[in-house]
């Protein structure tokens, strides 16, 4: 290094160094970039599968030379992200539209409403007859204040994928199981020390406990929800505890009913395929998971809807989403707005959706395509598609909040210490016992995500 950058560095301090940088290459990047011409769009997307399921769409409008051009551009998630939110809050190039996932859209309305970076489209929806279209539910995650801020892309609804060739071996017709606890007992023959070594090697159901997903659909299933409905954290609601309580019983009962193995992992998978566990939760992307990475099940897997809480209750949950957000900077917006609306409305969009991704649209008006009545060999010859659009409807409303994320590792963080502790145990517990560990561990949750809440002077209790 020369004595002029040693000098450099001796002088200024290198928090400031790095925001001068910062901003001379964000000034270069506009400089490079040149004005848009007026009337082009541009889509940034996080995945692959999403950006060949729009190409067409894009190329369609390319071909005509009526319409403006369009660009879709494959983004890293989390570049996606920062990119996202310097445009929004410091002024940076960005995309018209932006398909942001549940974690990342929320991000936009960490501040107060009139800073919220994506167009409120709610009146725009109404005047052309299009909310009643989409799956109500399937707004919820984008709604603030009653407010919407984008064009839902997917449902999510979640079914059980569970081991048919296990149970239909010996003649259990877990099917028939008319709530969590029944499909429990009924489960009971087939799990246990299988090889006689003394180690349980066979569980009826996962459950992470370094990730709160599988326990937040489970409580969304029961009727409850990690905020209220005033957006405010619900840790400690009755139905969080009851579920929790039976979650930690699962755990800690001998024979032990679930398992702790790592999701979206390759040694998480070859357990499950190895069948360590007789079930797992599937939203619909997942059954398309499974397929990919588990091909040693084809043929011996089947869907069926989640046991109920209490005989009658709900049969579905949800997890994850996905939308389509107009950045509120852009000049564009009649032009987003077509473009949006065609690949939402496009039938080949969805019809394809679930070929490649097996993503159900959130447009009702789809869901009649013979595409969902497909049979797939790998799930016993079941139409898939039909069993999820009938969960469809069903799916829970759940928080839109920023702080969602952080909910979930807490709620993980308390059954992780909450299972520990159950197992440590001389004896398992009963369930008065966790009852009353589950309230201590939860107040804890309640207190650490409020903590964090309070701080944002936007998002604390009045």
């Amino acid at each position: 290094m020369g004595s002029i950058g040693r000098n450099i560095i001796e002088k200024y301090p290198l928090g400031l160094l790095v925001v001068m940088t910062v901003a001379v290459v964000s000034s270069a990047l506009v400089f490079l970039r040149g004005d848009r011409q007026t009337g082009d769009v541009e889509m940034w997307v996080f995945n692959a599968e999403h950006r060949d399921l729009f190409l067409p769409v894009a190329d369609r409008w390319n071909e005509d030379p009526e319409s403006p051009t369009v660009d879709v551009l494959l983004l890293e998630f989390q570049s996606l992200s920062r990119r996202m939110l310097s445009g929004f809050f410091s002024g940076t190039p960005m995309a018209d539209l932006i398909m942001g996932e549940r974690q990342v859209a929320s991000q936009a309305w960490r501040g107060p409403v009139e800073a919220i970076g994506f167009v409120d489209i709610t009146d725009r929806l109404e005047a052309e007859d299009l909310r009643q279209r989409f799956n109500p539910p399937s707004f919820a995650p984008w709604t603030v204040n009653g407010r919407i801020y984008g064009l839902p892309m997917d449902v999510h609804p979640v079914m059980l994928a569970y081991r048919a060739d296990l149970y239909e071996a010996a003649g259990i017709p877990i099917e028939e199981a008319r709530t969590w606890r029944e499909f429990m007992e009924m489960s009971l023959p087939l799990i246990g020390d299988l090889t006689g070594n003394g180690v349980q090697d066979r569980f009826v159901l996962e459950m992470p406990e370094a990730d709160g997903n599988v326990a937040t659909m489970l409580i969304l299933q029961a009727g409850g929800d990690l905020f209220d409905a005033n957006g405010q954290p619900g840790m400690v609601h009755p139905v969080n505890v009851e579920v929790m309580t039976e979650l930690v019983y699962w755990s800690s009962r001998r024979p032990a009913l679930t398992v702790d193995i790592p999701l979206f992992t390759g040694s998480g998978e070859r357990l499950r395929g190895e069948g360590i566990v007789l079930a797992w939760l599937v939203p619909d992307w997942r059954a398309g998971r499974t397929m990919r990475n588990i091909p040693a099940l084809s043929g011996k897997m089947k869907l069926m809807p989640l046991p109920p809480w209490e005989e009658g209750g709900l049969r579905t949950s949800v997890w994850g989403g996905t939308m389509i957000g107009f950045a509120r900077a852009s000049p564009n917006f009649e032009n987003t707005w077509r473009f949006a609306t065609d690949l939402v409305f496009d039938r080949d969009v969805a019809r394809n959706m679930w070929r490649e991704m097996m993503i159900i649209s959130p447009v009702v008006d789809f869901w009649d395509d013979p595409v969902y009545d497909e049979p797939l060999e790998y799930y016993s010859g079941q139409a898939i598609g039909r069993l999820l659009v009938e969960m469809a409807g069903d799916v829970p409303y759940r928080s839109s909040s920023v702080y969602y994320t952080l909910a979930v590792t807490e709620l993980a963080n308390a059954l992780n210490r909450l299972n520990r502790e159950a197992r440590r145990m001389a004896s398992p517990p009963d369930r008065e016992t966790i009852r009353a560990m589950v309230e201590r561990d939860l107040a804890v949750a309640q207190e650490n995500v409020l903590r964090i809440v309070e701080r944002n002077i936007f998002q604390a209790p009045q």
